[in-house]
């Protein structure tokens, strides 16, 4: 497998990874109320009490650039199978979609953080779930992917090959690759006259 081929195989993998874990739970926590207690399940797309309860905000819908990067990615992965000269399409959009989805993830991860850290007095045990490290995974992989795809191929010559054997033990390396070396000829070099000195 081609190192271009496994690049495009990363961005596929990274943008499945994207729209799996905005559907995953992302972080829990566990309320307690005087009435009982009940779980907050977050997702990217949105907020599960159980049983319901009154005083649980909405999250906001992070789930669009998610599934957008994912579609950036998508695209790039298959622009990859272009020919060479129009392959810069495939680059510009695995860096675009890599850029998308480091910045919605990092979205998902500050509105984690600030959950988890300061969820209020009526959560407990707030966690954060595998939505949340499978999505922190997938920019990881959309890297790898980009710089695979952005590796040069080598591109056979055209013309003939030639090969110049240098040997150690046989000091001819004047004679080129096909034919015969040329001697060059002896120079004279004439004597400069002074002015005013006549010539012979």
């Amino acid at each position: 497998m081609s190192r271009r081929v496994l690049g495009a195989v990363l961005l596929a993998v990274s943008g499945v990874l994207a729209v799996l874990g905005s559907f995953l739970p992302e972080y829990r926590a566990v309320g307690l109320d005087p009435s009982g207690g009940f779980s907050v399940s977050v997702t990217a797309w949105e907020v599960t009490v159980s049983p319901p309860a009154d005083g649980i905000g909405s999250t906001p819908q992070l789930g669009v650039p998610l599934v957008v990067a994912a579609l950036v990615l998508a695209a790039a992965a298959g622009l990859v199978a272009l020919p060479e000269h129009q392959r810069s399409a495939a680059r510009y959009a695995a860096v675009g979609g890599t850029g998308l989805l480091l910045g919605a993830v990092a979205s998902v991860l500050a509105v984690a953080v600030e959950f988890v850290s300061d969820g209020g007095d009526q959560l407990a045990g707030r966690s954060f779930e595998v939505g949340l490290w499978v999505l922190l995974l997938a920019p990881v992989v959309a890297g790898f992917g980009t710089v695979l795809i952005h590796a040069p191929r080598a591109v056979a010559g055209s013309g003939p090959v030639v090969h110049v054997l240098d040997d150690l033990d046989d000091d001819d390396t004047s004679t080129p690759p096909f034919g015969i070396a040329v001697s060059r000829p002896d120079v004279v070099v004439l004597p400069e006259s002074s002015p005013g000195e006549e010539k012979p």
